[in-house]
């Protein structure tokens, strides 16, 4: 039986493979100087929205997924512990409406610091 979890980890390596095949190896080869890829939310979730929404339902899982997909690309870096940070997500929300009905979500807000 095949979960969830080796769901999202084969499609992550499909998406790294065809989307982001040349970010993946650059990142890979100047790790442990370059730990971070950066992907495009919109970018995934037109690759595929299943996936897209999953990663906002149910963050810790999926992130592990994707840093998974990437170590079973190059097994010479099964060690390395490369970040996978999603930017231009479109579920922005307001702090003030920030509560416990978000706890387990993945969400993004828009702040200034000063």
């Amino acid at each position: 039986m095949i979960t969830k979890c080796q769901t999202s980890i084969s499609k992550f390596e499909e998406f790294f493979a065809t989307s982001y095949k040349d970010d993946v190896f650059e990142i890979l080869e100047q790790y442990p100087i370059k730990r971070s890829l950066i992907v495009n939310y919109p970018t995934l979730k037109i690759y595929d929205p299943d996936l897209a929404d999953l990663l906002i339902e149910k963050p810790d899982e999926v992130i592990e997924a994707a840093k998974t997909a990437i170590k079973n690309i190059n097994p010479l870096v099964k060690s390395a512990n490369i970040n996978i940070r999603f930017e231009n997500l479109n579920n922005m929300i307001q702090l003030k409406d920030l509560n416990s009905n978000y706890i387990g979500s993945f969400v993004s807000y828009d702040g200034i610091i000063e």
